[in-house]
């Protein structure tokens, strides 16, 4: 009974030891993840419609980083903290934007541009690089959306008649599947008991082939 004890105690240990380290590796490798990220701090002066918490920070499309917070500095200034690899090649003529993923209305980061000789990102007071985005820039983005989202309601306006047709083409297809489903079953029943025949039939003439190819007959007209 000790030795049992003594054995599950051990195993306890073990598994909690390997839990542990388990643990440890990955904060490690978090804490190694973000010693290689550095703050930047974005300023939108207009709306960051669609932008969240979480959120993609892109350089030339690559996720390079994330969103860590939004606030309002004003009713017309966003304020984004971000956190981003230091390799990302960000200087002070990068530019910055919003990319909408599709028509989702999911929003990200968007960093593009910038000379290697240019210098470095400008510090705010509290020392953390920041960049404002170009407000035409943002205009150009939120007009690409709506001409999009007025382009879709366009093609369903003019395909309406053709979107009713369609689906009441297809409602009369599906109650006309309802009403026959007595039908179709009884053609399915026939079917099955018309294969259930056949192979009765073949298990029958497979047995009187082997009977003729038995001992009791000589064994030679199936060969034959």
């Amino acid at each position: 009974m000790k030795s049992r004890a003594s054995s599950l105690m051990i195993g306890s240990l073990t598994l909690v030891f390997i839990a542990g380290a388990f643990g440890a590796f990955l904060g490690f490798k978090k804490f190694a993840g973000i010693q290689q990220q550095g703050p930047l701090r974005v300023i939108f002066e207009g709306s960051a419609s669609g932008l969240h918490k979480g959120g993609s920070v892109n350089f030339g499309g690559i996720r390079v980083g994330e969103v860590l917070s939004l606030k309002l500095d004003n009713p017309r200034r966003v304020v984004v903290l971000t956190r981003i690899d230091n390799s990302a090649p960000v200087r002070k003529d990068t530019q910055v934007g919003l990319e909408f993923q599709g028509l989702t209305g999911v929003a990200a980061i968007s960093l593009t541009g910038g000379s290697i000789a240019a210098p470095p990102v400008p510090l705010d007071e509290d020392g953390v690089p920041v960049l404002t985005a170009d407000p035409d820039a943002l205009q150009d983005v939120q007009e690409k959306i709506r001409v999009a989202l007025r382009n879709v309601d366009r093609i369903i306006t003019d395909n309406q008649a053709a979107v009713k047709d369609s689906l009441r083409n297809f409602e009369t297809f599906t109650a006309t599947l309802a009403s026959s489903g007595e039908r179709i079953s009884t053609i399915i029943g026939s079917a099955d008991a018309a294969i259930g025949a056949i192979d009765g039939g073949l298990t029958k003439t497979d047995g009187f082939l082997t009977s003729l190819a038995s001992a009791k007959s000589g064994g030679e007209l199936l060969p034959t």
